[in-house]
């Protein structure tokens, strides 16, 4: 890049060109600058300057003045290669740490053969063992997650479609009791209803809960009823013990009587998520705890 350079006051202005010197000429001590294409050329320049051009005393503060100026020089210019040497060296490290991160995630088809930065800071081996046993655990344990929420649909859906086909089945067999007939008809009306929370967008826990407890007290109900309905039957002698009606009722009784109790047990199962999206409950029905990095799977040392 070209330079125009003042003797008299050491300084030199980069310019992009020569026809700059049109507009800028002067030094602002009034000296006129000289130009040169090239800092070296103007240090040659001044080491060939003779006694016939300038005093003995000029010519050694011109001297002291160019080796001062060369060594500001010298020094901008070892500035700026350090600092380009050093945003090389960083440049490298980046895509050589890129590169052997992708090698080894190329080279391995399990997350687990990778071992993060954080694992390699470790000095002690024992938590070195502890970590990786851990991601692993944490890795195994997004595809059991994804698999966990959908059997929790398929649960409720399941349990609410077997109560509506019991209800169904309680309407044909015992249509001749009223009473009956409406208990069934409700259990398949609470049966639905079950069905329905079963679904994403009318999930909630508090909802879940409520579903099953009211199956089960209606179930209950349908039981209660119809050992009235046997008791009195056989008082009044329009059924025997071992009638065909009678033992329809008992049937649907014991059937009924076992399936209260199921949703009883489901409705007081403990930790059910709030949301579907939120953490899954584990193989025990139990909510999993999210403060547990590894699901209650650590394996002991």
């Amino acid at each position: 890049m070209p330079y125009l350079i003042c003797d008299k006051c050491n300084i030199y202005y980069e310019i992009e060109d020569k026809n700059e010197m049109k507009n800028f000429h002067t030094c602002e001590c009034g000296n006129e600058l000289q130009y040169f294409n090239t800092i070296e050329k103007y240090m040659k320049r001044s080491r060939n300057i003779t006694n016939s051009n300038t005093t003995s005393n000029f010519y050694t503060n011109s001297k002291k003045d160019i080796l001062t100026f060369e060594a500001e020089i010298f020094r901008d210019h070892e500035e700026v290669k350090k600092e380009e040497r050093s945003k090389r060296e960083l440049n490298y490290r980046i895509k050589h740490a890129i590169a052997e991160r992708n090698e080894k995630l190329s080279n391995s088809y399990k997350i687990k053969d990778y071992k993060p930065q954080i694992v390699n800071e470790l000095k002690d081996i024992n938590e070195k063992k502890k970590l990786l046993n851990e991601i692993e655990l944490l890795e195994d344990s997004k595809g059991e997650n994804v698999t966990i929420k959908r059997n929790l649909e398929k649960q409720i859906y399941f349990d609410g479609l077997t109560i509506l086909i019991l209800g169904f089945i309680g309407t044909i067999f015992i249509w001749y009791a009223f009473y009956l007939f409406l208990m069934a008809v409700s259990t398949m009306i609470f049966a639905s209803v079950l069905l329905i929370v079963s679904t994403k967008k009318y999930y909630s826990r508090t909802r879940l809960r409520g579903m099953y407890m009211l199956n089960g007290i209606n179930l209950a109900i349908f039981c209660i009823i119809s050992l009235i309905f046997i008791i009195l039957s056989i008082i009044n002698g329009s059924h025997s013990l071992f009638s065909s009606s009678t033992n329809e009722i008992t049937f649907m009784v014991i059937i009924y009587g076992s399936s209260s109790y199921f949703m009883f047990c489901r409705a007081a199962l403990p930790d059910y998520p709030e949301k579907l999206e939120d953490m899954p409950l584990d193989s025990t029905m139990h909510h999993i705890d999210k403060n547990n990095p590894i699901y209650g799977k650590r394996k002991v040392e």
